[in-house]
Formats: structure tokens, C-alpha cells, sequence
């Protein structure tokens, strides 16, 4: 944060030993971390006695609130603050963030920004690259915080910052583990025209959605090229008591009593290859129905999700049974 309070090196100086008053010098909350209160709508930074808390409901950063990589503006007012305080001692985020603060340090100097600046808040997320080809993808959510036409005044004094970058939280990490049971068998979803397959684990679900009749019942190896016929969903979900279904994966619905879906990524680039076999009927059954196993994998798969993208080069999917 280069010019926190601007028109010069300002900021707020401790008392002075002559008469009490505070005068102004340099800030700098540069390089200081960003954090947040675990149970206030508080966010904050803290570089020695000094603290800057921005406050803002976080229902309004939600993802359908606030869409990826699109900032988006508050006015600083009543239900948006920004803040800036000054300690007799070394600033502690429990100060700010307990319900009942601890007795030291003590606030010696308040000062909230004036209606009329804006927060500009941008969320993102990043895709961290695994150690091997078959470990969990990790997806990192962030906000970026920057202020813009900030005012502070105390006083006779009016000190304003035309432009003040806060810096970014990190608010959630959520893994994709692709770790399902080996030999896994896909099963079909009941809804819809098309054939939609679906494997799940206790936490994570893929669907493969492919066009009717599009596996052929011959024995051999085919590929289909995944598109917006056929494509690849992968599901993620925070349990809170259960599984899994394979109904809860195929639904389109995101709610699940406690549970909820909490990643959602769609692949309409990449190779569906199928390896088909014909299973050997008794010779005691003559009139049941000839068997067929499809061995699916996929590869070269582009994952993509709200401008976001990762590639996973080889997904193993099952073996899918059908029947002619």
C-alpha cells in the first residue's frame, strides 16, 4: 500500500510529549497481510501499533453477488466502512475481532473514511498445479480489495487518497481429489435424453454426458471428442453427515439438507475413449441377452469453470455395462 493517507508522507503520529496533540507522518501497512475476524464481516491490517479494518457484510463477496474477475464498487457509508486506528501498544486482531476485547492495547485515535469513497472488491481463484499427475487438484478463492477517493478527517484536518490498494484475503480452498474406487462402475442417470453416467466417492462426483446410442455395441476402441453434446461435469461437495448418492450427484439442485455443492467444473475439450468387449453368455441361457463392457477413460481433458481453466491428462472413468 504505497500513500495510505496522501498530500504528502502523512499518517497519524502517537502523542507528542509537548501537548498531547497527534500530528502526522508516514503510514505504511506495505506488504502486511491481510486478515478477517472468524465470525465479523471485518477485514484487517496491522503494521505495529497501527490498524486498518475495512467492514463489509461478506454476503455481498458471494458468488452470485460478486461474479469472478468482474471488481465490483461499494460506497463507503454507513453499512461499508473503512477505518483507521491507532494503539498505546502493539495492535492485536483480537482488539478488533472478540466479542470482549482484551483490556490492553487501547485505542488512542479513531478515524473512519467519509461517505463517498468507493471499495472496489475482485474475486478470483487459482488452480495450484498437483506434485504428480494423480494428485487432488486445489482451487484457492480469493478477494483483491482496493479504495478509491478516500477521506479522512479529524478535526481541521482532511486528508484524502485518490487511489489505495488493501491488498487480497484468501477466503476458501476447496480440493477436486479424483479419487475414486479402482474398478469403479459407472451408472446412469435416470433424467434426461441423453446417456449421463456418473461416478462418485463419499465427497466428489463426475458425469459423463454423452449423446443416446453414441457407444457402440461392438467390440473394440472408439473415441468421441468431448463438445457441448458430450461432456465431462466434475462435482465437489461439503458433507456435513453421509455421502454422496449417485441421485444427489446426478441432480441439478446444489442443497442437500447440511449438505451443498461447493465445486461445479464442466470439460467440453478432451477424448473419451471407449475399449468395448463382448461378455461370454452361458450356453445354458440360450435366450439372454448378449453383454458388452466399456472400459471408459479420458484424456487431455480442459476443465473450465466461471473463465477459469486446469487440464488433467488422464482420467481413468470405469467400465459401464450394457446389453444388446
Amino acid at each position: 500500500m504505497k500513500r495510505l493517507l496522501s498530500l504528502g508522507l502523512l499518517a497519524f503520529f502517537l502523542n507528542s510529549c509537548d501537548d498531547g496533540d497527534i500530528v502526522y507522518q508516514e503510514l505504511n501497512f506495505d506488504n502486511k497481510p491481510v486478515e478477517k475476524c472468524s465470525t465479523k464481516n471485518l477485514f484487517l491490517k496491522k503494521n505495529g501499533k497501527d490498524m486498518l479494518i475495512f467492514k463489509i457484510d461478506t454476503l455481498q463477496l458471494s458468488a452470485n453477488n460478486l461474479p469472478l474477475a468482474q471488481p465490483k464498487s461499494f460506497e463507503i457509508g454507513t453499512n461499508v466502512e473503512l477505518i483507521y486506528r491507532i494503539y498505546d501498544d502493539t495492535a492485536i486482531s483480537a482488539s478488533i475481532c472478540e466479542s470482549l476485547p482484551p483490556a490492553k492495547p487501547v485505542v488512542i485515535s479513531e478515524m473512519k473514511a467519509s461517505p463517498g469513497g468507493t471499495a472496489i472488491v475482485t474475486r478470483d481463484l487459482r488452480t495450484l498445479a498437483p506434485a504428480t499427475e494423480t494428485d487432488p487438484i486445489t482451487i484457492a478463492y480469493f478477494y483483491n480489495f482496493e479504495f478509491r477517493n478516500i477521506s479522512f478527517k479529524d478535526g481541521d484536518n482532511d486528508i484524502n487518497n485518490s487511489k489505495m490498494a488493501f491488498g487480497e484475503y484468501q477466503y476458501t480452498q476447496n480440493q477436486l481429489s479424483f479419487k475414486f474406487k479402482d474398478n469403479f462402475n459407472p451408472i446412469p442417470c435416470t433424467t434426461g435424453d441423453n446417456l449421463r453416467l456418473v461416478v462418485h466417492s463419499d465427497t466428489d462426483a463426475m458425469i459423463l454426458n454423452l449423446a443416446q446410442n453414441s457407444i457402440e455395441l461392438t467390440e473394440g476402441t472408439q473415441t468421441i471428442n468431448l463438445n457441448e453434446t458430450n461432456f465431462l461435469i466434475y462435482k465437489a461437495f461439503q458433507i456435513k453427515g453421509g455421502v454422496v448418492t449417485s441421485e444427489m450427484a446426478c441432480s441439478e439442485e446444489t442443497i442437500f439438507g447440511n449438505t451443498k455443492q461447493i465445486e461445479n467444473w464442466k470439460a467440453v475439450e478432451g477424448i473419451v475413449k471407449i475399449v468395448t468387449n463382448k461378455v461370454i453368455q452361458s450356453e445354458n441361457d440360450p435366450e439372454a441377452k448378449t453383454e458388452y463392457s466399456h472400459k471408459i477413460s479420458l484424456e487431455q481433458v480442459k476443465f473450465s469453470k466461471e473463465g477459469r481453466t486446469f487440464t488433467r491428462n488422464v482420467i481413468p472413468f470405469g467400465i459401464y455395462t450394457s446389453t444388446l
